[in-house]
């Protein structure tokens, strides 16, 4: 049984992400009757978000683009437009358009609309997404549902005595590092990530030098599944638009499979080139 759709779940300035967490919680509260299970929801979301683990198409969001002199104040999606329209005048959003975009990580200084960016162009670029606006956008509604039913702090569903801080990191595989990290002046171990100079041309530090077989398979097992997850996408995409023939040229932003297919090709890139120091 599931519980009728909440207004906080279908509001198109949410994020699948945040939507579907919270409908979730509701679930928990209402149908299941345990706190608990809610508390653990919220954890394991906002765990997701900290790890990279949740997919850029559940971040997502989408305004309706109207004429400019309709907004009093600056807008998300306006200001993307223009920044679009001025890398790709070709491809400029037209007014009535659904301008669908996430918001990335910038300076402190930065104003909420500077931050909204085309994910496509986010993916392509591995800006990294602004995660406390999103966690905002959760614990927002996520507090006025547990204000009413809980003795302590609403912040202890977010980081409670019981739990832990999760803490933001890169992906040690190939999450959302940049290619141009190879050329710091700085390697980093692949076994223990203790840092030396790349000059020495090396994959692993002194002391895990014996394991250089063992970290060479794990890679290379790494690599088939990005392989084959990237296939498994191309041909979905290839079906979908029946024509199995010709190349993939299909750059629907609605759909969750663009942006996968978008990000495992990084991915691929990325251990692809990492294979490559092997034979250094």
């Amino acid at each position: 049984m599931m519980l009728k759709s909440h207004p906080e779940t279908v509001r198109r300035d949410n994020c699948v992400w945040a939507k579907t967490t919270l409908q979730a919680v509701l679930n928990n509260l209402l149908i299941e009757q345990s706190i608990q299970k809610a508390k653990e929801t919220v954890l394991t979301a906002v765990k997701r978000l900290y790890t990279n683990k949740v997919d850029v198409s559940e971040l997502l969001i989408s305004r309706q683009l109207n004429r400019l002199g309709d907004y009093i104040n600056k807008q998300p999606h306006t200001e993307l437009a223009e920044r679009m329209a001025k890398r790709n005048p070709g491809h400029t959003p037209s007014i009535g358009d659904r301008i669908s975009f996430v918001y990335i990580k910038k300076t402190k200084k930065a104003k909420t609309h500077e931050k909204s960016e085309d994910p496509s162009y986010a993916l392509e670029h591995e800006l990294p997404i602004d995660v406390d606006f999103y966690i905002k956008q959760l614990k927002d509604p996520i507090k006025r549902i547990f204000n009413p039913i809980l003795r302590e702090n609403t912040e202890t569903v977010f980081f409670g005595a019981a739990t832990f801080k999760f803490k933001r990191y890169v992906s040690k595989e190939t999450n959302t590092t940049n290619l141009t990290a190879y050329f710091k002046t700085k390697a980093k171990c692949l076994k223990c990530r203790k840092s030396f100079n790349l000059s020495e041309k090396r994959m692993l530090c002194e002391e895990c030098l014996p394991f250089l077989g063992q970290i060479y398979l794990q890679k290379v097992r790494v690599l088939k599944m990005r392989q084959i997850e990237f296939n498994n996408y191309w041909s979905h995409c290839q079906v979908c638009q029946e024509n199995v023939c010709q190349p993939n040229f299909c750059n629907n932003g609605d759909c969750p499979i663009f942006y996968r297919r978008m990000k495992v090709k990084k991915d691929l890139e990325k251990i692809s080139f990492l294979m490559e120091r092997f034979t250094l």
